[in-house]
């Protein structure tokens, strides 16, 4: 199985890129997603950039000034977050059993009180015990790939003793600079990538930032949580109309009975009228919260059923029509469910006593 992992300089950090952030995450759904230059202050509360379905971790500095980088990655992998040792460096690592994902950022200004050579030293160091795994290191630590300095030639050392090839080639930094009346076009390779795994990387450039998006596509063999799924037994109110339920009684009671066998002969017939009209049903739902309703079962066995006629025939577009069709009702009945759980608890005299928190159902 393939999976991706994602880094992107923002630049002038995630909060006004916000948007764009969410559009890349539903465009190629990563497993991981970097982000560097996030400018994420500690007193901005997470919740304003949580995303469905991914789990939002910033650097160590978000504690104490600010996290100038941060990753997203999916709820449901069983990953490990490993932090520096060293107080002030942007590095996130994330253990995933056979392999080490790893994040960098390095700005001009450290806050680790440690020069600029000195602090891409220190990054390098934190991941220097990991030879003999799998790692895929990520990052833009402001060092120009296409020109010879002292800080590549750190970089190069680097790679040959731990056995790592830098594949990206193209350009990551754009941008235009006026000096004496005159517009030049600058460019660098400043996001790079390090590994020692099969991974295909490339470079694609982003209209909201002057820094590409690096996408590595590898084989993570990740472990996900299960999704342990609970069995309930539910009342089919499908069946009942009162009608039908009095015409059943007075077919049963149309003979004379014994005074004494009257309460036993009308519990039996209760659980004839339960048995007939609105027999138990199983569900089953992921999650304790999860609503559960006839109407909602349902449209769910209605879309089943559609989408099995679309597998054995692929050609029936119009099929996909009436299943998101389907998926938009259901939603719907979800939505008017919880209201009705909700105001049904408001207007309870003791709403704390009704065994169910509010905030699970919660839009």
């Amino acid at each position: 199985m393939t999976n991706s992992v994602l880094y992107w300089n923002c630049c002038g950090g995630m909060a006004s890129k916000i948007d764009s952030i969410k559009m890349i995450i539903n465009d190629y759904q990563p497993d991981v997603f970097f982000i560097g230059e996030s400018e994420l202050k500690k007193d901005t509360p997470l919740d304003w950039f949580k995303i469905k379905g991914y789990e939002i971790i910033p650097s160590l500095n978000y504690s104490n000034s600010k996290a100038r980088l941060v990753v997203y990655h999916k709820s449901n992998l069983k990953v490990k977050i490993i932090h520096p040792k060293i107080q002030g460096l942007e590095l996130i690592r994330l253990n995933m059993g056979k392999i080490n994902v790893v994040g960098m950022y390095r700005p001009f200004l450290s806050r680790a009180n440690l020069s600029f050579r000195a602090e891409l030293e220190a990054l390098l160091k934190e991941v220097d015990s990991l030879s003999n795994e799998e790692l895929i290191i990520c990052g833009d630590l402001n060092v120009n790939w296409i020109k010879d300095n002292a800080e590549k030639r750190i970089l190069l050392s680097f790679m040959d003793n731990k056995s790592l090839v830098q594949p990206v080639k193209k350009a990551t930094w754009r941008r235009t600079v006026t000096t004496n009346d005159k517009t030049d076009l600058r460019t660098s390779i400043l996001d790079l990538v390090f590994h020692n795994t099969g991974a295909a990387v490339s470079v694609e450039d982003q209209w909201t930032s002057d820094h590409s998006l690096i996408k590595i596509q590898v084989d993570l063999s990740l472990q996900r949580n299960v999704v342990h799924r609970r069995k309930h037994w539910t009342r089919d109110w499908k069946k009942y109309d009162l009608n039908n339920v009095q015409e059943f009684i007075s077919e049963k009671t149309k003979n004379h009975i014994n005074e004494q066998d009257l309460d036993t002969f009308v519990l039996g017939i209760q659980t004839e009228v339960q048995k007939i009209f609105c027999p138990l049903r199983r569900v089953r739902t992921a999650r304790p919260s999860d609503i559960v309703t006839n109407t909602v079962e349902k449209l769910k066995k209605k879309r089943k059923r559609l989408l099995y006629q679309y597998n054995k025939n692929p050609n029936q577009t119009n099929i996909l029509e009436k299943v998101n069709q389907l998926n938009v009702k259901i939603k719907n009945a979800i939505k008017d469910e919880r209201k009705r759980i909700i105001d049904t608890k408001l207007k309870s005299p003791m709403p704390r006593l009704s065994g169910m928190k509010l905030n699970n159902y919660r839009d």
